[in-house]
């Protein structure tokens, strides 16, 4: 049997960057305590989650990778408002959006799910949302208020950064939550 690893491709968020949103996490923990926010380690943001792949299979997302950056160069992005997933009614994950080189990261994910595809590798989904997770909801216990919380803090993330790396990683979930592991790291041009 063949062994099969989790994985994803996702933009690397700096270490400042990450600071920044844990900062975010502690001014929020006081109002919003229905939620595992994520660790500073694990911020990302996921252009192609690609799931569970055998890891022969590796060498071919890698591939991927390479001819779908090629020529990119770094984005200059800022932090832009919070949100939740899937919806209002039933809200499972907070996140932060982007803007900035919006769609040069929108063609990125659409070269990479265009290179996967033509590897066999599933479609995956057809919109690409922007936005790095910053906290998952206990699916049963979630604050009444949250909405007000939400606009109440809204605007308080902010800052610009660049992306200039992609990786491929593992993502093995653990009892004490999931660990990436990078498999493959791609700098992007300057």
């Amino acid at each position: 049997m063949t062994e099969q690893i989790r994985t994803f491709i996702a933009a690397k968020i700096s270490q400042p960057e990450c600071e920044k949103i844990r900062g975010f996490q502690r001014l929020l923990r006081n109002e919003i305590k229905t939620i595992k926010w994520v660790k500073s380690e694990n911020l990302h943001l996921t252009l192609r989650f690609l799931g569970n792949i055998e890891t022969s299979f590796t060498d071919s997302v890698i591939e991927c990778i390479d001819k779908s950056l090629d020529g990119f160069s770094s984005l200059n992005m800022t932090f832009s408002g919070l949100g939740v997933f899937p919806d209002e009614r039933r809200p499972r994950v907070l996140w932060t959006g982007l803007e900035g080189d919006i769609s040069k990261l929108s063609m990125i994910s659409s070269k990479l799910c265009d290179s996967l595809g033509s590897k066999g590798f599933p479609k995956g989904r057809n919109h690409f949302s922007p936005h790095i997770t910053i906290g998952r909801f206990n699916k049963k216990n979630v604050e009444k208020n949250l909405f007000e919380i939400i606009s109440k803090y809204n605007s308080l993330l902010t800052g610009h950064f660049v992306i200039d790396e992609i990786v491929f990683y593992k993502s093995e979930l653990l009892k004490e939550g999931a660990r990436y592991c990078p498999l493959y790291n791609k700098k992007l041009e300057k």
